[in-house]
């Protein structure tokens, strides 16, 4: 078979692209969907690579108070990502000193986000630990090839050898 006939193939089993929405994204007609994993996405995004960028960083003492126009660059940013709902929650020496719902839910049914809407943020553990592990590290109180024993002695996996 030559190349022309299987890219023709190919193509015959493409969908064509469906023109944008003035609404934003529609989901997939055959999956009916109640939510999507999008929001939560973009809120661990803003949660871990936001606060830096904010002029004077979250320990600025200056006049202003430490996150004066925070929410106003958060609803900014929800619209220029096109986010469908987020929830942002700033914790600083344990207290938390900003907690905010922006968006829907549910492009469906709607229902705005608050402060105590669930959102599935899957595999994202994974970064955040990363990143909390890496301020650990930058702070000198472990080190990346620390055994995870060392510091947790009753960690244990189901092979010893992994477990050293």
């Amino acid at each position: 078979m030559t190349s022309a006939v299987r890219s023709s193939r190919r193509a015959a089993f493409r969908r064509s692209p469906r023109p944008p929405l003035p609404g934003g994204p529609v989901p997939h007609p055959a999956v009916p969907r109640r939510s999507l994993p999008t929001p939560s996405l973009a809120a661990v995004a803003l949660a871990l690579c936001v606060l830096p960028l904010l002029p004077g960083g979250i320990a600025a003492q200056d006049a202003s108070p430490p996150l004066d126009g925070f929410d106003a660059y958060v609803r900014e940013s929800v619209q220029d990502w096109d986010a469908v709902g987020l929830a942002v929650a700033v914790v600083k020496d344990g207290a938390v000193v900003f907690a905010e719902g922006y968006g829907v839910r549910d492009l469906v049914a709607g229902g705005p986000v608050g402060v105590d809407t669930r959102f599935s943020i899957g595999s994202t553990t994974k970064a955040m630990t990363a990143a909390a592990l890496g301020m650990l590290v930058d702070e000198g109180r472990v080190g990346w090839d620390d055994p995870v024993t060392d510091h947790l002695p009753g960690f244990r996996l189901s092979d010893a050898w992994l477990t050293r």
